[in-house]
């Protein structure tokens, strides 16, 4: 990569943590609603792209006598090209099941190119209905981190809701991905990194993934 890349980059970073701070209050707490549309123009011109993570209700899925595979957890990754009109396609759909993996369907292929900056925003759980929420979200997010990286994208926030984050922090370090206040890295001796931001209140950690 260029050094005038890198420092595109940083700039980038840098211009996107103090815009955000200026739209929690204008779209992000209605982000639940938003599987098929952004919350704010501010995303839309801001990133290239924009995966969006949701978890359905699945009660009754496979709720039969006899049944080994209930309860079922699924997410649900939809693509956001942030061209106008924006256009949305479902990407990927992933199943779990009693925090085990159980597959993955490909909807569609999507175009993600080199150099491109990308969001990840995970819709809110229903916390009742999904106690597979956080395991299921970690693993989805790790997938699609590992596949953007391969692209040679970035993906340089991923927008989490407040009410989750705790959960899916601690399911991230099965992965060994931990904040920098946790364990101390460098971008140059750290494979992959991410800066994890919660809605619609503000709070900003940076994670290491680490060998």
């Amino acid at each position: 990569m260029s050094k005038s890349s890198t420092y595109k980059r940083a700039a980038l970073a840098t211009l996107i943590g103090a815009a955000l701070l200026c739209i929690q209050s204008t779209g992000l707490a209605a982000i639940k609603d938003m599987k098929n549309h952004l919350p704010d123009d501010y995303l839309v011109k801001q990133f290239d792209w924009s995966m969006v993570l949701y978890v359905p209700d699945t009660r009754g899925y496979l709720d039969y006598n006899g049944t080994s595979l209930y309860p079922i957890t699924k997410v649900c990754v939809n693509f956001n090209e942030h061209a106008t009109p924006l256009r949305t396609k479902s990407y990927e759909e992933l199943w779990y099941h009693k925090k085990k993996t159980l597959g993955l369907r490909r909807q569609n292929s999507v175009q993600i190119e080199p150099d491109s900056d990308g969001t990840i925003i995970i819709c809110p759980s229903q916390k009742k209905e999904q106690p597979d929420f956080a395991f299921a979200v970690s693993d989805t997010l790790v997938r699609l981190l590992v596949d953007i990286h391969f692209r040679d994208a970035t993906s340089s926030h991923v927008m989490i809701p407040g009410s989750d984050y705790d959960e899916i922090v601690e399911a991230l370090k099965r992965y060994g991905i931990y904040s920098e206040k946790v364990k101390k890295a460098s971008l140059s001796s750290c494979p992959l990194s991410v800066r994890l931001r919660t809605y619609p209140e503000p709070r900003d950690e940076l994670f290491y993934l680490h060998r």
